[in-house]
């Protein structure tokens, strides 16, 4: 290693070394501030009853049951026996039978006083064996693999010229905080219970100090030990994250280009339909309106013939009627003009007759083209519009189920998933699962375990949990679809 690296790799363990040195400090802080607010419970303490004493009892025995355990597997260990062994504080822990037999022993009176002070100043004591097995398991070894409690375990796992066993053994920060926190508490915890019935808090402060004193050992093993390795593996892990982004950036690049791929067809085919559909309502409105204009010129037609005709007639009548009357003898004279007067006022009432006729048959023919051609304009325009609510209910539908195919952990489309009553169209989603699974099924198709997800994805609309829902209506989709 060159001068250069030399001092690199120096000046990163001191700078590691720091930081350590720093966080150590603010987790035992940390540590403290959690156990001091316990002292404002006991104003909420509710005393317990007695079957809770018992069971608060066999907890607790276990606990310390536990605990022993961990702690001797500690001290299988020739490395962290001798280190243990420095520290006369840990030779002075109470006796597991002796603990046993004070908590078989004691009344309920003595009893309550424990379990108030545990709960009060120490909620978390359940925990000390976890966090104790944490430190131990790191320091045994059995044919390469962490052993249960009580197995037999390899002496020498660690010496502190192996930097592996150093890094295989070695427990994280959050363990030692752990253990270091327990210590705290069951420390103060001894304090506030009188003697002799302190003991079960002595215990578990020893064996918790115990395994504090262990896990910073071993961290200082490995900070020693560190060097090189941890600047190549953050070397590895930089490497893996570039390697990461640019296959994230592929992928993203792939999908998009295809979804764009697929847009595009999808907007050709539409158009296209769009254009066929009007032409073709172009066409039955050129249709309806040469019908209307021919039937109304064969109506004029029929109209002029008919007046014609009716001229016709009368000019013949009167022509007959004049020659009549010049060919008759003017020897009754008062006939003939009583002859004639009739004549006249009934030529005169048909023609009128005729006149009101003529203008009814061309009222009620105007009234009914009129009708037609109103019926005719609103069937145009309500096929129209029924054919454009049909392209797009059925564009809309196409691109929802695009969308219900996709991956479930793809980007969704935040109008789909959204419920109806906010502007989205969670309810249609839901209208095209149900009915896909229904069809398929019609078919005689399976659907797996389809019908499970719609079931959970129903749940979650009617719950509020719409993303939830979308999701399972996705995997609903697709385990039918496949």
């Amino acid at each position: 290693m060159n001068n250069r690296n030399y001092r690199f790799v120096k000046t990163g363990e001191e700078t590691v070394r720091k930081i350590r040195s720093l966080i150590i400090p603010v987790v035992m802080f940390l540590a403290l501030c959690a156990v001091a607010p316990h002292a404002f419970a006991q104003e909420l303490y509710q005393p317990p009853t007695t079957v809770e004493l018992e069971e608060f009892r066999q907890d607790l025995d276990q606990m310390i049951e536990k605990t022993y355990q961990y702690r001797e597997t500690l001290r299988q260990n020739k490395f962290t026996r001798e280190t243990l062994e420095k520290q006369s504080k840990t030779n002075s822990a109470p006796a597991l039978a002796q603990i046993r037999q004070q908590l078989r022993e004691m009344n309920y009176e003595d009893l309550a006083v424990l379990h108030k002070a545990f709960t009060t100043h120490f909620p978390e004591w359940r925990e000390v064996p976890q966090a104790l097995g944490k430190i131990a398991n790191k320091i045994r070894k059995t044919s390469g693999k962490t052993s249960g409690i009580g197995e037999t375990n390899a002496p020498n796992a660690i010496t502190p010229d192996n930097c592996q066993d150093a890094f295989n053994a070695a427990p994280s920060f959050t363990d030692y905080a752990a253990v270091s926190a327990a210590a705290i508490a069951a420390d103060g915890l001894q304090n506030v219970i009188p003697p002799p019935f302190n003991a079960a808090a002595t215990a578990v402060y020893i064996a918790a100090a115990e395994g504090a004193l262990v896990a910073e050992t071993l961290n200082n093993i490995y900070d020693r030990c560190s060097g090189d390795q941890a600047l190549g593996n953050l070397q590895t892990s930089v490497d893996n994250l570039q390697n990461s982004q640019t296959d994230i950036i592929n992928t993203v690049n792939a999908g998009t280009t295809t979804i764009v791929n697929n847009d595009n067809t999808n907007k050709d085919t539409v158009l296209s339909s769009l254009t066929t559909n009007t032409t073709t309502i172009n066409n039955a409105i050129t249709n309806a309106k040469t019908d209307i204009v021919n039937n109304d010129n064969t109506n004029k037609t029929a109209i002029i013939s008919n007046a014609a005709t009716n001229t016709t007639t009368i000019t013949s009548a009167v022509s007959n009627a004049q020659t009549s009357i010049n060919n008759t003898s003017n020897a009754n004279a008062a006939a003939l003009n009583t002859a004639i007067t009739s004549s006249t006022n009934s030529i005169v009432a048909n023609d009128n007759a005729n006149k009101t006729a003529i203008i009814n048959n061309a009222n009620a023919n105007t009234t009914t083209l009129n009708t037609a051609i109103v019926n005719a304009q609103a069937g145009i325009v309500n096929n129209a519009n029924a054919n454009a609510t049909a392209l797009q209910d059925a564009l809309l539908r196409s691109q929802i189920e695009a969308d219900l195919a996709t991956e479930s952990n793809g980007v969704k489309v935040a109008w789909y998933m959204t419920p109806t009553a906010n502007g989205g169209k969670l309810d249609l989603v839901q209208q095209i699962v149900t009915l896909t699974l229904a069809n398929i099924q019609a078919a005689g198709g399976s659907i797996g375990n389809a019908q499970s997800f719609l079931t959970k994805a129903n749940q979650d609309k009617a719950a509020g949990n719409f993303k939830s829902a979308y999701d399972n209506y996705r995997r609903a989709y697709k385990a039918a679809a496949n």
